[in-house]
């Protein structure tokens, strides 16, 4: 068998962080990510997870596009998940709270939000998270996102536009046999096709 051939891969490119402060955004595209563990106590029950990404109207200062930050939440209607406290200050009454009533996440997309930064410190890192959405002033021009909109699901073929930490945190899920904890049949997916990567796999801090 011959030697096979190396091909050189290109730069990793350079994380840049996102400046603190408030920015027009579009949501772009969501990741769902199927069922997984409570990361903060194991014995509660299981959680659906889903990430969205965001296209900021803040370029980058290699002028190849603008900043796209991501956010996980948990994926339930319920008035503490992560979900409700990322979405319910922007669409306000219109959110889906009451009984019987359904969240169409391909509805969600190409939404314009306000999209607070904030900085954390972890060690020699510093991380930009997202703080929370609100909604976008009356009068302010709407931010054109120059990235395509698309969902994708855990079982959706791979597509490389979707980064490769949220393949390997959903290729974690229950659904796929990634976590030993006792799941219910899944009947919320959401299908469709794929969100641009945390390039450190940092989840930001908005609450699970």
């Amino acid at each position: 068998m011959p030697i096979p051939t190396l091909t050189a891969a290109a730069p990793k490119k350079k994380y840049e962080l996102c400046p603190e402060g408030s920015y027009q955004a579009c949501i772009t595209r969501a990741y769902y990510c199927g069922t997984h563990a409570n990361k903060f106590d194991p014995k509660n029950p299981p959680q659906k997870k889903i990430v969205f990404a965001f296209e900021l109207d803040e370029p980058l200062t290699d002028g190849s596009g603008n900043h796209v930050m991501s956010t996980t939440v948990t994926f339930s209607l319920n008035e503490k998940s992560g979900l409700t406290k990322l979405l319910k200050p922007v669409m306000g009454s219109s959110y889906p709270d009451k009984p019987g009533q359904n969240l169409d996440i391909n509805s969600l997309l190409d939404m314009r939000v306000m999209v607070g930064v904030t900085h954390s410190v972890n060690g020699d890192k510093t991380y930009a998270n997202i703080s929370g959405l609100t909604r976008v002033p009356r009068g302010m021009v709407p931010f054109n996102p120059s990235m395509d909109s698309f969902v994708w699901s855990y079982d959706d073929p791979a597509d490389k536009r979707v980064p490769e930490w949220v393949t390997k945190f959903a290729a974690e899920c229950n659904e796929l046999g990634g976590n030993k904890t006792p799941v219910k049949p899944d009947s919320t997916r959401t299908t469709g096709h794929a969100i641009d990567s945390d390039p450190d796999g940092h989840v930001d801090g908005i609450p699970f």
